[in-house]
């Protein structure tokens, strides 16, 4: 399978990397653990180290700042990599899906990009993972999600309290 083409499609990794990969790999040939070295360093060309800012005690402001006593509204890992993962779940499993204890709902779940669902339903109380809720036609058994069809306007009726 071919790399992605858009930087959106990568995430969280870097598109310039996979494809320097992917070019790296060999097409129905046997890979080679000798060559895994050198072909690691022709798709490693620089190593890009984090400042060493973000991670000090002692900031270049002159003021103190503890990790563990800072409040960060979102986890570093997940703000560095660029992952906007969020669970869903079809309209007909809400009500299950209240009922259900952990290990049901997460079979319950869903998982895409965040852009993919942020103008739809979305649990706010305790429930879960506080999925999102798409539309059972946006989804099929064998296809999985379709995104085209993950909008408001295809929630179903029937599901709805008048």
């Amino acid at each position: 399978m071919p790399p992605p083409e858009t930087d959106k499609e990568a995430k969280p990794y870097d598109l310039e990397i996979i494809n320097r990969s992917y070019d790296e790999l060999p097409n129905s040939e046997v890979l080679e653990e000798k060559s895994l070295q050198e072909k690691i360093d022709r798709v490693f060309t620089e190593i890009d180290f984090l400042a060493i800012e973000e991670h000090s005690v002692f900031k270049e402001t002159e003021k103190w700042s503890i990790d563990k006593l800072t409040h960060n509204s979102k986890a570093m890992l997940v703000e560095l990599l660029d992952i906007d993962s969020v669970s869903c779940i079809l309209e007909g499993d809400k009500e299950n899906y209240m009922r259900a204890n952990y290990e049901e709902r997460y079979k319950m779940e869903i998982h895409t990009r965040y852009y993919v669902v942020k103008d739809l339903q979305q649990f706010k109380d305790e429930y879960g993972s506080l999925p999102f809720i798409i539309p059972d036609k946006a989804y099929d058994k064998n296809m999985g999600l379709i995104e085209d069809l993950a909008k408001p306007e295809n929630y179903n009726v029937e599901y709805s309290f008048l």
